[in-house]
């Protein structure tokens, strides 16, 4: 059986099983008060890949009080490393009645990694197919969280006129390098961990600032930068988002729901050392600047 049928059948099934659970209350609708939702997909880059492919089929969201919502059961195939530095790609459009939404599911068919220059696994190949954890049969889980930071809120508000989601299907931390390529054993192979956030585009902000080194304030480029967010409930994961440096030593931070976020830099001290984590407060539709930081990269 070839790998397109494979995809195919796994996404029928999924459907079925989308389409049993769709058939209660929940209904969308086209007329007067109706809201419609956009719902895209982004990433940030990454120093480990050259490619990072996602074949996303069917995508649901979830009302508060109320069945999930098939908006498309085609999202398609994306690379997710040129969706970097704020670019978005389109996942699904549907009208939907105005209220509290609380989750999306998105079933990812399959994903496969291609390792950038100079890296390689230890077979000597540089590619491969991964292992999809759930993702192509109940959906990767992506909870919503209320527009105004409130960790206590469950959901956002979807209005009538146009709400648009934006997902960040972050390669940084969904695809997990397996060994340490400055060993003999090399690299093993890659995990698919799945971890989404999403945020309502228009009330989005962002973190930007630079990274230098103490000794003579040259640029380091190449480090990877963290935002977490405050205050998350016991017993979930915590919401990250990331940014790598580019050459002169800046980074930007994108689509940031409002909040406060410890920031850190990744393999690096800090000078002073209490100078990391920077907390950081991110308002409605905020641009964050001069979130800088000194030190050595590790």
């Amino acid at each position: 059986m070839s790998v397109t049928t494979i995809r195919n059948v796994a996404r029928s099934a999924a459907l079925s099983v989308l389409a049993a659970a769709c058939s209660g209350d929940a209904t969308t609708g086209t007329g007067a008060g109706t809201a419609t939702l956009r719902i895209q997909i982004t990433d940030g880059p990454s120093v480990a890949y050259d490619s990072a492919i996602v074949y996303i089929g069917a995508v649901t969201i979830r009302p508060v009080d109320g069945d999930p919502i098939v908006v498309t059961d085609e999202g398609g195939r994306f690379d997710l490393l040129d969706l970097q530095n704020g670019v978005t790609a389109e996942l699904g459009e549907i009208e939907v009645e105005p209220g509290e939404y609380h989750e999306l599911r998105l079933i990812v068919d399959s994903a496969y990694v291609g390792l950038a220059d100079p890296y390689a696994f230890d077979d000597g190949t540089t590619e491969r197919d991964l292992k999809v954890p759930s993702g192509s049969s109940s959906g990767i889980k992506v909870k919503l969280r209320a527009v105004d930071g409130d960790e206590n809120a469950d959901g956002i508000t979807i209005v009538p006129g146009e709400t648009i989601l934006v997902v960040d299907f972050d390669v940084y931390q969904n695809f997990k390098t397996q060994g340490n390529p400055n060993t003999p054993a090399g690299l093993k192979g890659v995990l698919f961990t799945p971890t989404l956030r999403a945020t309502v585009r228009n009330v989005a902000g962002s973190i930007a600032g630079t990274v230098t080194a103490a000794a003579d304030d040259s640029p380091l480029p190449g480090l990877t930068v963290r935002a977490t967010l405050q205050g998350t409930p016991a017993g979930e994961d915590p919401i990250e988002a990331t940014a790598i440096t580019q050459d002169d030593g800046t980074y930007v931070i994108r689509f940031l729901a409002p909040g406060t976020y410890d920031v850190t830099v990744d393999a690096f001290t800090a000078d002073p050392p209490e100078s990391m984590p920077r907390e950081v407060t991110v308002g409605e539709g905020e641009a964050v600047t001069g979130v800088d930081f000194s030190g050595t990269s590790t």
